[in-house]
């Protein structure tokens, strides 16, 4: 019988070489739950059995991330060590992750709007059918035409660009709102006076971001503080 348990002994050692660390926390996972079974039945069985022993299972223990570092040394890999840190910090990690897409978002939509000066200026190209002027605004002549979508456009490139700092926190949260609707407005009043200043994927793209922005701040609230919540 002896001689039984230790093969028996040698051969789980072998097989536990060769456990990867998704196994080893599975099997941690598995252990706990089988400890917390064991104990609700003692608890069930025994009549001193306290309030605070009668909750239930017992949680899972904190070793079981570090298991994933244990196993990770088993086969001998440079980031076994940070394995447990890994899984620990993935919420923070994916949370600033979109703060920065969240940014990057505004700033691009922003420098989008550097189009329409190129246009005035004729340094660029941006869309043929549009010459500088404007359905609305055609009896002010084209020079103060451009003025005004020179001025809302620029607005709007600054705005937006302040609002990705705002996010990032490198501008007070407090002109979140104030900039957001200010910086959505002069841009669509620049699509609505120009609305073939800009290529149609452009135009549009430009409204959905304008549109979210305002819906964000208008009726749902948000802030970019909630994102370091």
């Amino acid at each position: 019988m002896l001689a039984d348990e230790s093969l028996e002994g040698d051969i789980g050692r072998d097989r536990s070489r060769f456990l990867s660390p998704f196994d080893c926390q599975l099997g941690c996972l598995r252990r706990s739950r089988h400890k917390g079974n064991e104990g609700a039945s003692r608890r069930i069985g025994s009549k001193k059995a306290t309030n605070k022993g009668a909750a239930g299972p017992e949680p899972e223990p904190a070793g079981c991330l570090d298991e994933l570092g244990v196993a990770g040394k088993r086969f001998n890999l440079p980031f076994s060590g940070l394995l447990p840190l890994f899984a620990r910090a993935a919420p923070a990690n994916h949370q600033g992750m979109f703060k920065i897409v969240v940014a990057l978002i505004l700033f691009a939509h922003g420098i989008g709007h550097i189009m329409g000066p190129l246009k005035v200026f004729n340094l660029a190209t941006i869309n043929p059918q549009w010459q500088g002027d404007s359905w609305l605004l055609g009896g002010l002549g084209v020079g103060l035409t451009n003025v005004i979508g020179v001025g809302l456009w620029l607005s709007a490139l600054v705005g937006f660009s302040a609002l990705a700092a705002v996010v990032m926190g490198w501008l007070p949260g407090e002109w979140w709102a104030p900039l957001a609707v200010f910086s959505s407005l002069a841009s669509l009043a620049g699509v609505l006076l120009f609305p073939v200043a800009f290529p149609t994927f452009s135009t549009i793209g430009a409204v959905v971001v304008d549109a979210v922005v305002l819906a964000s701040v208008v009726w749902f609230h948000w802030t970019p503080a909630e994102l370091a919540a």
